[in-house]
């Protein structure tokens, strides 16, 4: 079909267009998530997990000292104009096999479901979608490892340091006090002797 032609079927049957467009984005999409890791940015509960367009969570928090953070395994995926799904697997990570890590399924299938203030106009459009749920930027590898954190865990804004990092050096003691022995360990003739901390 050249130009001229498809912009008279465009004029003449706009839905039609507009279906094309939608397959050539739900092409897009599977061609980008499907088969890929992603990680949450909430913890999994069980059924299904729905969401805002803002990616706030409309399912109850899950209960339980305990929470699960990590990847989904994308293994389907769908829309419509109000509705991104996607269906998969939280995963673990195995031993690597031909230079590749093995995915491991942990547990049942897993739904998700963002709804939409608006339909997706383009395929940046549904990545801004999904980066509110999921971590699609920089360090997006690190969510997708299966954790388990208290309920009860904040993050700090503090940052973290490594030994080695920027000459960080390990913590050393500054101040070494003397046990308090009772009147019967001085009789028995205890000592402390230091941990070599110096």
């Amino acid at each position: 079909m050249n130009v001229k032609t498809g912009i008279l079927v465009c004029a003449v049957s706009p839905a039609v267009c507009f279906a094309a467009w939608g397959e050539s984005l739900q092409d897009t999409l599977n061609s980008k998530y499907k088969g890929q890791v992603l990680g949450l940015r909430t913890p999994f509960s069980q059924g299904k997990m729905t969401f805002d367009s803002a990616g706030q969570p409309l399912h109850p928090r899950p209960s339980g000292p305990w929470l699960a953070y990590g990847g989904l395994r994308v293994e389907k995926l769908g829309r419509s104009k109000e509705i991104l799904r996607l269906e998969g697997h939280r995963v673990g990570f195995g031993q690597q096999k031909d230079g590749q890590p093995v995915l491991i399924n942990l547990g049942k299938a897993v739904n998700v479901e963002i709804r939409l203030d608006h339909p997706f106009q383009s395929a940046d459009d549904a990545y801004a979608a999904l980066n509110r749920v999921f971590f699609l930027d920089g360090d997006a590898g690190d969510h997708t490892k299966p954790e388990w954190r208290r309920a009860d865990y904040a993050v700090s804004g503090e940052p973290v340091y490594h030994i080695g990092d920027d000459d960080t050096k390990p913590p050393r003691a500054t101040y070494f006090p003397q046990p308090d022995f009772t009147d019967r360990a001085r009789k028995a003739k205890f000592q402390s002797f230091g941990m070599g901390c110096r």
